[in-house]
Parts: C-alpha cells; structure tokens; sequence
C-alpha cells in the first residue's frame, strides 16, 4: 500500500474542508502541526483560498497529514484544481525535518495580501464554501 504525506497551509487545515472533500475527517493522529520555511501564505487575487509564495525569513503554519492513501490524494488534488501541483519540499515538526509534498501555485495564481487561516475560518470560511469550493476543483479566481 502506497501512503503520501502532505502539508496543509490553507483551507484544507479546517476540519470542515477536508470532510467535505474528503467525506470524512483525519483522525487526530495523523495530523501534526508543522511549519514552512522559507514561504509566505498569501491570498489568491480574486479568491477566498491561499496559496504560497517563496519568502526568504517567513514561515507558513499548518498541518502534516500522514497515511494518505492514494483514494485521498486523488480527491485532495482534483479539489485542488488545475492550477496547483504537489512538490516535495521538507517540513519541520516538533520530530525534525519531514518530506512532505505541498500544493505549490502554478504561474497563472496571483498573490495578494498575506492569508490569515483564524482570520478566513471565522469570517470566510463560509462564503469560501458557497463561492469558490467545488469538488472538481476550487473555483478559478476572478477577473
């Protein structure tokens, strides 16, 4: 059997997203909390999601999800759409330094400004749901 690890830096850390996404949430063990180094998160010009931008200094908060299976990996990267790919990049843990592949933006995304997971859970979490989430792929950003 065949397990992934990912990084969750945006929507996907709300317990909400991955069970819509999903049909069923994590179990708490095999989510940790990790960081990344060296990137900033930061809205998608014209969109309620995130996505990351290299940022020397900076650090992106979020979670490692382990024992993925392939069935999940498929649904996580079909939410994801078109304009994400998975990259191996090196996380750290309270256990050290972990690879782990993170949903990296294509050239076509913009960054605006820096995205605030509490700030979008507690006041756009809802809208993100009813304008940008879809289960074939996040909505594309706005013109």
């Amino acid at each position: 059997m065949c397990e992934f690890t990912l990084f969750f830096y945006g929507t996907l850390r709300a317990a909400e997203i991955r069970s819509a996404v999903l049909g069923y949430d994590l179990p708490t063990g095999q989510l940790t909390d990790a960081v990344l180094e060296n990137y900033q998160v930061r809205r998608v010009e014209g969109a309620l999601y995130p996505l990351l931008v290299p940022a020397a200094g900076e650090k992106a908060v979020g979670l490692l999800a382990t024992s993925l299976d392939r069935l999940a990996i498929q649904m996580l990267d079909q939410f994801e759409g078109n304009h994400y790919n998975r990259s191996a990049l090196q996380v750290y843990t309270a256990a050290g330094f972990v690879e782990a592949d993170v949903y990296l933006p294509d050239d076509t995304l913009l960054a605006a400004e820096s995205w605030d997971f509490d700030r979008w859970y507690k006041h756009d979490m809802t809208a993100f749901l009813q304008q940008d989430f879809r289960q074939e792929g996040v909505r594309p950003p706005s013109d």
